[in-house]
């Protein structure tokens, strides 16, 4: 059995999957508290389907970035229980799930998701067929640099989270396209095809959040 968490975006999403066949997809597009609702949401799950936590043989989480708070009771959570179920831990970032669901085409990707205050989160991603790689490391950047950035391209995709951005289409390059962001959720079911199809047994010291900005307490100590 494969408990899938993810906690990055608003509201969250739980998967529960049993060898290729997901049996629960527990996802709320809402801005509630997190903490308050991702163990009652998991026990709920695994009493509905009468698996018992020492059944779990995978625990896959996502580790960002996107909201802080909910990264930090998503990593925290998935490492504690694979530790007590003694399962194994699976761990993708946020942008790199995303891509998931671009899965199958031969495509270059733009993930991005939006980082408030002005900013987006970005990575670009290779696709092809079954493969998927990264082409650089998650970055910090403004729309409108991404965008003079995109000028040129022929052929991309961008697949992008929208918690206040929301892009017009039209006002970008010609090349690029862009995925509906509604079909990009919940990435619980994306990370649930992570692992299954190319997700590696990470050790739990290995497995940290990744925020990309640094906090605000890390940059008032400058």
């Amino acid at each position: 059995m494969l408990l899938a968490i993810e906690t990055t975006d608003r509201g969250g999403s739980v998967a529960l999957a049993r060898g290729e066949r997901m049996v629960e997809l527990h996802y709320e597009e809402s801005d509630r508290n997190h903490s308050s609702r991702l163990m009652v949401v998991i026990d709920r799950i695994l009493e509905k389907h009468g698996v018992d936590y020492e059944q779990l043989e995978q625990v896959a989480v996502a580790t960002g970035p996107g909201s802080f708070t909910g990264i930090r009771l998503g990593v925290t959570t998935a490492k504690t229980l694979a530790l007590a179920c003694e399962a194994e831990l699976v761990a993708a970032s946020s942008l790199r799930l995303q891509v998931e669901f671009a899965r199958g085409r031969q495509v270059d990707v733009e993930s991005v998701i939006d980082a408030r205050r002005g900013e987006l989160y970005r990575q670009r991603f290779s696709v092809q067929d079954e493969r998927i790689e990264a082409t650089n490391r998650p970055q910090l950047i403004t729309p409108g640099n991404l965008k003079e950035e995109l000028e040129g391209e022929e052929d991309l995709l961008i697949i992008y989270r929208d918690r206040s951005w929301e892009p017009d289409p039209e006002s970008w390059p010609g090349g690029v396209k862009f995925y509906p962001p509604p079909l990009n959720r919940p990435l619980a079911a994306a990370l649930v095809s992570f692992a299954q199809k190319e997700g590696e047994t990470v050790a739990s010291e290995k497995v940290k959040p990744l925020y990309v900005r640094r906090s605000d307490a890390q940059r008032a100590k400058g």
